[in-house]
């Protein structure tokens, strides 16, 4: 007897309604960053530095990318001190 089929994990679901009534929607079971597919540092890195630039300078950008790639050996205070620098949006 054969197992039967595990349902995929739906890992995101997005719907948009329009005006019109219209509904668009998109289902992904991973996705680049997702357990299943994991990304690598240098394009989490770059994505941090896309995201972050509007509230943050270059010189805290580079500690936090230095603190984050040292979490194994790194006192929590010193990634939390490093935040403390992040301004808000508005």
């Amino acid at each position: 007897m054969s197992k039967p089929k595990k349902k995929p994990i739906i890992a995101c679901r997005i719907q948009v309604f329009l005006k019109d009534g219209r509904t668009l929607s998109i289902e992904k079971e991973d996705y680049e960053g997702f357990y299943t597919q994991p990304m690598s540092w240098a394009t989490a890195t770059e994505k941090f530095e896309h995201l972050a630039k509007p509230f943050t300078d270059e010189e805290l950008r580079g500690g936090i990318v230095e603190a984050v790639s040292h979490l194994e050996t790194l006192e929590v205070q010193q990634l939390t001190e490093l935040l403390t620098y992040v301004r808000k949006g508005e």
